[in-house]
């Protein structure tokens, strides 16, 4: 079924912790996981697959992941019912993305620099190969 509200939060008060550990190498964990479009399967094909589920999902196109693929890579983002049937706790996702994007960030601010360090000996050669040009030394970017 489905759940509206306002809002919903999560515990995550620091005193409640313990064995804090950050999150590394989030990109490529994040580059592992395969979102995927789907529908749900209706009570009626999956007793035909002799699963018994009572069901309330809807018929509409859905976007997500497969619980079994992800507990693969981040099993503590998966839980299992009595039955065996898997969940994703999507929200947890949320911090690796967030460490996912500074990693990416960090990987384009040294290319930046390197890009200007590049820039600044190109335009010296430039500058060195045609000396009446002397005045674009001035106009050099900044590493």
């Amino acid at each position: 079924g489905m759940i509206k509200s306002d809002g919903i939060t999560e515990s995550s008060d620091g005193r409640l912790k313990k064995n804090v550990l950050p999150i590394t190498n989030a990109m490529n964990t994040v580059l592992n996981l395969k979102g995927v479009y789907f529908n749900w399967k209706t009570e009626q094909e999956l007793n035909v697959e002799g699963i018994a589920y009572k069901t309330s999902f809807n018929n509409k196109n859905e976007i997500g992941f497969i619980a079994q693929e992800v507990e693969k890579i981040i099993p503590q983002l998966v839980n299992s019912d009595t039955e065996g049937f898997k969940s994703v706790e999507y929200s947890k996702i949320t911090a690796l993305l967030v460490e996912a994007y500074k990693e990416l960030h960090d990987a384009y601010l040294k290319q930046q620099t390197q890009l200007n360090i590049i820039s600044n000996k190109l335009l010296m050669l430039s500058n060195q190969n045609n000396p009446d040009n002397n005045s674009s030394a001035a106009a050099a970017v900044k590493p």
